[in-house]
């Protein structure tokens, strides 16, 4: 089974958002957080690499990146 670590990276910052155990209860975990606070990103563009999905939300310095840690945890 996949499991996913979510990050918010703004700069050289890396917040870590969670341990997820699907893709889609992690995206989700962002729509939650961005519901909570009221916000609507005005485009989500998924950028898919060899290690990682990274969601380009709209701001120019900041992404949620999805890795997959299956065997990490």
């Amino acid at each position: 089974m996949s499991r996913y670590e979510v990050h918010w990276i703004s700069g050289s910052q890396d917040k870590f958002h969670g341990v997820f155990d699907t893709l889609e209860e992690a995206q989700n975990s962002v729509r939650d957080w961005w519901n909570k606070n009221n916000y609507t990103p005005p485009y989500v563009r998924t950028i898919i690499k060899k290690d990682c999905i990274v969601w380009d939300y709209g701001l120019h310095n900041a992404f949620y990146v999805f890795k997959n840690v299956e065997n990490l945890y």
